[in-house]
Formats: structure tokens, C-alpha cells, sequence
């Protein structure tokens, strides 16, 4: 008798455990979405300023998310300059002040709205090594998008242009 009991008591205790599971599982707002990634594209030239400073065109365009969306880009340019060197060098943009994608912002109305946004990103010179000059260079283009959700992401979607010529760095006049 005891035995029977047991094997019921167990049975509901596994079905209520279910339930619950499935009641979390299922709770609103908390359905797997599926977004699209991002769409980047790179300019085919780019302004040198001071030869330390490249402008480099990008365009985003990503879909909305929610609750909130943490919107992230790199940019990496690396041209051959005179004496076999090497000149380089790397900035990140957020949407979010706690990110750590090291840079800045980004400019004033770019989000993840179904819009295309084209600014210029500025990518300075790596004072280790040797200054940009007129001519081609490489780019390298990332984009990530992630629903926020707390201190959390999910659902995240990278896109990534590159490496690829820039074929003309040239100096704004």
C-alpha cells in the first residue's frame, strides 16, 4: 500500500514539476524570436585627415527588437605604407554606455529600425605604428545586434564586411 502511495505521490510531484517548467517556458514575452541579421555595407573610398584620421563610410540596417537592443560595430583599416610598414588601426561604436565595444556612440538616430543609416566612422591611427597615407587600404566591418533583457543578451546576430579594398583613402580638401 505504502508503495502505491509513493509511486502516486512521485508521479504527481514529476507532473506539477512539469507544469511548472512548462508554465516558464511558456510564459509571455519569453517565446524564441528569430530576427534577420544585420545588413552592412562599406563606401568604396574613404577621407584621410591629417594622416592620422580615415572617415570610413558605412551603412547599417537592422530590425527592430524588444525589449531593448544593443546595437555594436568595429571598423578595422590596415594600409601598406613606405618602409615595408604597416599603418593601422581600430574603433567600436555602441549604442549602450555600458558596452565595452571601446570607442564612442554612435551618431544621433542610428537604430535598429528597418532604415538604412550611413554615417562615417573615424578610425585613427595606431600611435605605435605608422601614419596613414593617400592610396588603398584593407577594411574590416562588423556589425552585432542582441536583445537586451536585464544585465543579459540573447539572440545575438553579427554580419561582418571584409576583409576587403578600401580603393581610395584620400585627403578632404
Amino acid at each position: 500500500m505504502l508503495r502505491g502511495r509513493t509511486v502516486r505521490w512521485v508521479a504527481a510531484a514529476a507532473g506539477a514539476s512539469l507544469l511548472f517548467l512548462a508554465g516558464f517556458l511558456l510564459r509571455p514575452g519569453t517565446a524564441a524570436q528569430s530576427f534577420t541579421p544585420p545588413q552592412l555595407s562599406v563606401g568604396q573610398r574613404a577621407d584621410l585627415a591629417a594622416n592620422i584620421l580615415v572617415k570610413v563610410p558605412i551603412t547599417i540596417t537592422c530590425a527592430p527588437r524588444s525589449p531593448d537592443t544593443l546595437l555594436t560595430a568595429s571598423v578595422t583599416l590596415e594600409q601598406a605604407v613606405t618602409g615595408n610598414r604597416i599603418a593601422h588601426g581600430q574603433t567600436g561604436l555602441s549604442n549602450n554606455s555600458m558596452s565595452t565595444a571601446g570607442g564612442g556612440a554612435f551618431p544621433s538616430g542610428v537604430a535598429c529600425d528597418n532604415v538604412p543609416h550611413s554615417f562615417a566612422v573615424d578610425v585613427l591611427a595606431d600611435t605605435s605604428g605608422a601614419a596613414f597615407s593617400d592610396g588603398p587600404s584593407i577594411v574590416t566591418a562588423t556589425v552585432t545586434v542582441c536583445t537586451l533583457q536585464g544585465f543579459s543578451q540573447s539572440d545575438c546576430q553579427t554580419t561582418t564586411v571584409g576583409p576587403r579594398v578600401l580603393t581610395q583613402v584620400s585627403k578632404n580638401s
